[in-house]
């Protein structure tokens, strides 16, 4: 059985409403992850052996006759994320407590208890000096048995004159109670950032719980994107979701305030 009909299977046995075995039911792919930032290039969802990674081959080496190598990326150690079918998307949406039941089914799927059930992010961007580009966004992916980790990626357009080489810095951290994952989540979203021209972002996958949201809503591959101008409305639509988050794990939930 491959790992498409694996959640396909779930899809029947979680009795979700008035879908049946009559009905066309998509297949939900679990493809790579990636980090949702605009950064020219595609940064995978990866769990560096040792916590963290870095490149600075935007550093003036070159100007000195100095190769400066790009790190080497491991399939084996990148998360997978589910990709949810528009369709499907539409029939979630409707009753959250059919989420509430694919997520306590997940476990069924023994091909997929390596791939998170539901991925949150946010993100900021703005200038850090003379219109350089500066993004910082951090993913928690959220498995069906509470557990999640913080990935959080760092990316600048470099210093030099024509910007081609940016600099990042990833790290993770290990496996977390769903609980204390959101409140490291809620940590980043904490920081006092002095750059110009800031835009906050939310991603999501899959955008079950985003209706709700007041950001303006784009969607690219696999994440849905909820984009603000103004922090503060950015932060409580944050809350809104861990809060959700918590509820749709554990019952009736109300995350501590700040």
């Amino acid at each position: 059985m491959t790992d498409e009909e694996s959640l396909q299977n779930l899809l029947f046995f979680s009795s979700l409403g008035s879908l049946n075995k009559d009905l066309n039911v998509p297949t939900i792919k679990p493809v790579r992850g990636e980090f949702p930032i605009n950064g020219w290039k595609q940064y995978p969802l990866e769990i560096p052996r040792d916590g963290c990674k870095r490149s600075i081959t935007g550093r003036s080496f070159h100007a000195f006759g100095l190769a400066v190598e790009e790190p080497s990326w491991y399939l084996n150690r990148t998360i997978k994320l589910p990709l949810y079918p528009d369709s499907l998307l539409k029939f979630i949406e409707k009753d959250n407590e059919i989420l509430r039941e694919l997520i306590q089914k997940w476990k069924f799927s023994h091909a997929f208890d390596e791939i998170p059930v539901l991925t949150i992010a946010a993100g900021v961007a703005g200038c850090y000096c003379d219109f350089r580009e500066f993004q910082t966004v951090a993913v928690l992916p959220i498995w069906h048995d509470s557990v999640g980790r913080i990935l959080e990626l760092n990316w600048a357009e470099g210093p030099l004159e024509d910007c081609v080489s940016p600099e990042w810095y990833l790290k993770s951290t290990p496996l977390l109670g769903l609980e204390k994952a959101i409140e490291k989540a809620k940590r980043f979203c904490d920081q006092e950032l002095i750059w110009e021209d800031l835009s906050f972002f939310i991603h999501m996958t899959p955008s079950f719980m985003g209706n709700s949201l007041r950001g303006e809503r784009s969607k690219c591959d696999i994440w849905h994107e909820w984009k603000y101008n103004q922090y503060s409305e950015w932060k409580e639509d944050l809350n809104f979701i861990f809060s959700n988050v918590l509820e749709v794990f554990y019952g009736e939930y109300k995350i501590k305030s700040e």
